[in-house]
């Protein structure tokens, strides 16, 4: 019976550590708004971190004035502010929809904007496949 008792207590020690872990995985929303912060600080290092293997591997193929170029222009129209309407996890895809304020690239204005960043989980992790913004007005 102490045997029983014994193996009992390891299982439950382990389902009590997995589910410390599960809960300490960090959700897309965190996820973006480390990445926001980091892409205004201009932090690439840390916004690749971000990003998924596929889209990390598509960066390392641009040559390195290229990528400074496409850097500058992520910065600038990068939105100043925004909150989340909509955080929709699908097992290991996820969605946010944003609204924000960002400066138009091309006007040089703030405007309204909505915002879609897509999210694909790898080794456990919430990584952004994709981001996308259009203005609102």
């Amino acid at each position: 019976m102490k045997k029983y008792s014994v193996l009992i207590s390891i299982v439950l020690c382990f389902i009590f550590i997995s589910s410390m872990a599960v809960a300490a995985a960090e959700s897309p929303k965190s996820i973006y708004a480390k990445f926001n912060k980091s892409v205004k600080a201009g932090d690439w290092k840390t916004v690749e971190s971000y990003l998924t293997k596929a889209k990390r591997d598509e960066i390392n193929k641009i040559d390195k004035v290229k990528k400074a170029q496409i850097y500058k222009i992520i910065q600038a129209s990068a939105p100043i502010s925004y909150k989340v309407q909509k955080e929709e996890i699908k097992g290991d895809k996820a969605t946010l929809t944003l609204e924000g304020k960002a400066k138009s690239i091309f006007t040089g204005k703030v405007e309204l904007a909505q915002g879609r960043v897509a999210f694909i989980k790898e080794n456990g992790e919430w990584k952004i496949q994709e981001e996308s913004w259009k203005s609102a007005e």
